[in-house]
């Protein structure tokens, strides 16, 4: 055991000085320039974007004289920004440099889908190949229907409509069917997110696309090659 520490010799450090610190870090005290849009994405560690414009609020708090405009050009023609899942496998606007470390970080909460699928009766090989089709398919953005079509029409399995999409939405959706499971687009990038590092492409309109991390940011860089399968 180590010799133990004179506590009286410890700096002091009160709360108002972890506040100042706190403040300071997420750029609260003093906003930092509006060219550090990425920089400051960092170091308050994404900027939560379920909603866009609530990210582009977050961010505008930080940053001086930042318009949408600006967040939605460092997204689609800088591409120093990225929208993806990550932590809690919700949105978050995130560093295109980091990128990876966030999503493959939180990559275990993806797990849970692969798991769900197997559980329901899917083999792994059809799950991985599902995945491994989703990922491929990926390489330039898509809207949800395109890649179901695509990924169905490749493993030749049948493209369904059904109505959902989430927050209690009723419009009709493409599906592949798995065995007795219909998959919704959605659900397909789930899956897709326990193995690779996929972000948001730019709106069609109104719909949103989808598209692999290395496909879409110029200087990507993963973290790892390979996700440890099968953990909890």
């Amino acid at each position: 055991m180590g010799a133990e520490v004179d506590r009286r010799s410890l700096p002091r450090i009160s709360w108002e000085q972890v506040a100042g610190f706190r403040l300071r870090r997420h750029h609260l005290s003093e906003r930092a320039p509006a060219a550090s849009l990425s920089a400051v994405a960092h170091d308050m560690g994404g900027a939560q974007a379920q909603l866009l414009p609530a990210a582009i609020a977050s961010l505008g708090a930080r940053v001086r004289d930042v318009r949408a405009e600006d967040v939605e050009r460092a997204l689609w023609q800088q591409r120093v920004l990225a929208r993806a899942w990550s932590m809690r496998r919700t949105i978050y606007l995130l560093p295109s440099s980091g990128l990876a470390v966030y999503v493959r970080g939180s990559a275990k909460r993806a797990e849970k889908e692969v798991r769900w699928m197997r559980n329901r009766g899917v083999s792994e090989a059809a799950v991985e190949g599902l995945i491994e089709e989703v990922l491929r398919t990926l390489s330039e953005p898509l809207t949800g229907s395109e890649l179901a079509e695509r990924v169905g029409k490749s493993l030749g399995l049948p493209v369904r409509q059904r109505r959902g999409g989430g927050w209690g939405g009723r419009r009709r959706i493409a599906c592949v069917q798995v065995g007795d499971i219909a998959c919704p687009s959605g659900y397909l990038l789930h899956l897709a997110g326990a193995r690779g590092v996929l972000c948001s492409g730019p709106n069609r309109g109104s719909e949103s696309t989808y598209v692999r991390a290395d496909a879409w940011l110029p200087r990507w860089r993963d973290c790892r090659k390979h996700v440890r399968r099968g953990s909890s």
